[in-house]
């Protein structure tokens, strides 16, 4: 415990840079965010036509996704699995608006 005559109390410690390198530790963190989570869904057409031709006008992804999820799978981590590379990073953006369409389709999001 400190006491009011402890070196700590009176101002007399070292200052070993510690705050500095929390603040850099802080700062190199929010730089390596996502990036998706600061972009505004803007490519949501382009992520309800690949839900749908995943869902409804492909029959082998349909029968895929429909049997994945009926097994507990998560409804857009199915999407994901079944979508080209390049379409990754829309979904991701779109999370949100995709998980709403996949629930007025009938899949609601896994728990």
């Amino acid at each position: 415990m400190l006491s009011s005559k402890s070196p700590a109390c009176m101002g007399e410690h070292k200052n070993t840079g510690t705050g500095a390198a929390l603040l850099i530790a802080m700062a190199a963190c929010l730089a390596s965010a996502p990036v998706a989570a600061l972009e505004k869904c803007e490519s949501f057409t382009k992520v309800r036509e690949q839900i749908d031709l995943v869902v409804k006008t492909d029959p082998a992804k349909s029968e895929k996704f429909r049997s994945e999820v009926k097994s507990g799978a998560d409804s857009l981590a199915v999407i994901e699995q079944l979508s080209p590379p390049e379409m990754e990073h829309q979904l991701d953006v779109c999370r949100f608006e995709a998980i709403e369409y996949l629930a007025k389709l009938g899949f609601a999001p896994a728990h």
